[in-house]
C-alpha cells in the first residue's frame, strides 16, 4: 500500500518472525487434505479475480485482486491475542515480497500438495500452466539483457551455488506511520480518494468491519471500533491500526516507531489510561507467542523522548519462541549506552554487548501465529 512511502530506512525489524509466517502458510496448505482444499479454493478464486481484470490499468487490477485475498489472508483473532492481525498467506496472490515479488504462484508447493492429494492434480497443473509466464518475477526475468541472463542462468538462489542470483521483491520499504496516525483512514482515505490508492483505506476499513463481526463484544473490538474512521488516540490503538496496515501493505520495516507512538505512550500514562506494567504486557504479549507489538516495533530503545524518561533502563519481558529455543529476556538501555542482549537457551546463554546500535528491534522468531 503506497501513498505513505517515503525514504527512512532507519527501521531494522524482526525478519525472521515475517520470513517463519512465509513458512508456516505453506506448511499449513499441506498439512491436510482438508486444508489443501481450501487452499487450492482460494488459490482458484485468487486467479479467477486476476484473470477477470487482466486488462485493466493496474492499480485497479491489483485492488480487485488485493480485495479477494485479503478476507482469505487474515485469520481469526484466538485466545490470549493481544491485536487482532494474523496472517496466513495464500499460494497465489500478491505481495512485494513475502512469497514473491508481485503476483506469485508457489508452484513448487502447490506440485508438493499435488503429490501428496493427488486428487488435486489436475487442478494444480492448470492453475501453475495459467501463470506461467503471468508472475511478476517471470515477467522480470524476460526483460533482463541477453548478457545479464547468461551471467545470472539461475533464480534459485536459495537452494543452488552460484556468483550471483538476480533478487525480486520490494524490500527495505519504510511507510509514514507518523501521518497514518496523525490522519487516520478517513484522513487517508480523502487524501487518496482521487489517486490510484483510491482503495488502500478502504480495504483496511473492510478487514476492520470483519474483525468486529467476529468480535463483537471484547476490549480488542474497541481497539477496532476506535480506529475504524478517527485517527488513534492512545497507545494501544495506534499499534493496532499501525500493525493491521504493515500487514496490507506487507511492508517488513517500521522506521522510527519510537517517535511515532511514544508521545501516545507518554500521554497514556500521565492520563492514567495504562500502567508500566500493562504496557509492557501488552508491548510483549504477556509471554505468550501471538501478534504483539513485540514482533515489530523498536522497543523505546531510542528516541528524544527517552531523554525525558526516568529510569533511564527498563527490561522489556520479551519471550523468544524460537523451534530450537526457549524462553529468554532482552534488556535495551538508552540511545546513550551499549545494548545488551541475553538470550539464555541459545549459544551460552551469557549476556552479549551488541554495541551502540540505535534503534535495536525487539524481535522474535514466532511459531504459531
Amino acid at each position: 500500500m503506497a501513498g505513505l512511502a517515503k525514504s527512512d530506512f532507519s527501521g531494522l525489524v524482526g525478519y525472521r518472525v515475517l520470513n517463519t509466517l512465509t513458512e508456516n502458510s505453506q506448511e499449513y496448505a499441506l498439512s491436510s487434505v482438508a486444508a489443501f482444499a481450501q487452499t487450492m479454493q482460494q488459490a482458484e478464486a485468487l486467479t479467477a479475480v486476476y484473470r477477470q481484470h487482466e486488462d485493466r490499468p493496474i492499480a485497479g487490477r491489483e485492488a480487485a485482486v488485493l480485495a479477494r485475498q485479503f478476507p482469505h489472508m487474515f485469520q481469526a483473532v484466538e485466545p490470549g491475542d493481544v491485536m487482532a492481525g494474523r496472517v496466513r498467506y495464500p499460494l497465489v496472490g500478491l505481495s512485494p515480497q513475502q512469497m514473491g515479488l508481485g503476483y506469485y504462484c508457489a508452484a513448487q508447493t502447490l506440485r508438493k500438495g499435488a503429490s501428496n492429494y493427488p486428487e488435486f492434480a489436475d487442478r494444480v497443473e492448470s492453475l501453475i500452466a495459467y501463470w506461467a509466464g503471468r508472475t511478476t518475477e517471470e515477467k522480470c526475468r524476460a526483460t533482463l539483457p541477453c548478457d545479464a541472463a547468461k551471467h545470472l542462468p539461475s533464480d534459485a538462489w536459495f537452494t543452488e551455488s552460484g556468483v550471483g542470483f538476480p533478487l525480486y521483491r520490494i524490500g527495505g520499504s519504510t511507510l509514514d506511520y507518523g501521518k497514518l496516525v496523525a490522519l487516520g483512514l478517513d484522513g487517508l482515505e480523502a487524501e487518496t480518494r482521487s489517486t490510484q490508492f483510491a482503495h488502500v483505506a478502504p480495504l483496511l476499513r473492510d478487514t476492520i468491519d470483519r474483525y468486529l463481526t467476529a468480535l463483537p463484544n471484547s476490549p480488542l473490538a474497541d481497539s477496532l471500533r476506535a480506529i475504524r474512521h478517527d485517527r488513534p488516540r492512545t497507545y494501544r490503538d495506534a499499534v493496532q491500526l499501525i500493525w493491521l496496515y504493515a500487514l496490507h501493505a506487507g511492508s517488513w520495516n517500521y522506521g522510527r516507531l519510537d517517535i511515532v507512538l511514544g508521545p501516545l505512550l507518554m500521554a497514556d500514562l500521565a492520563e492514567h489510561r495504562t500502567t508500566w506494567d500493562d504496557a509492557l504486557d501488552f508491548t510483549c504479549g504477556g509471554g505468550s507467542c501471538r501478534p504483539t507489538p513485540a514482533n515489530m516495533i523498536t522497543a523505546f530503545s531510542s528516541g528524544e523522548w527517552v531523554d525525558r524518561m526516568r529510569p533511564r533502563r527498563m527490561v522489556l519481558r520479551c519471550w523468544l519462541s524460537q523451534r530450537r529455543g526457549g524462553p529468554g529476556s532482552i534488556i535495551l538501555s538508552s540511545r546513550c549506552d551499549p545494548i545488551w542482549v541475553r538470550i539464555p537457551n541459545c549459544g551460552n546463554g551469557r549476556w552479549m554487548r551488541s554495541g551502540r546500535v540505535a534503534p535495536f528491534p525487539c524481535s522474535t522468531t514466532t511459531t504459531s501465529m
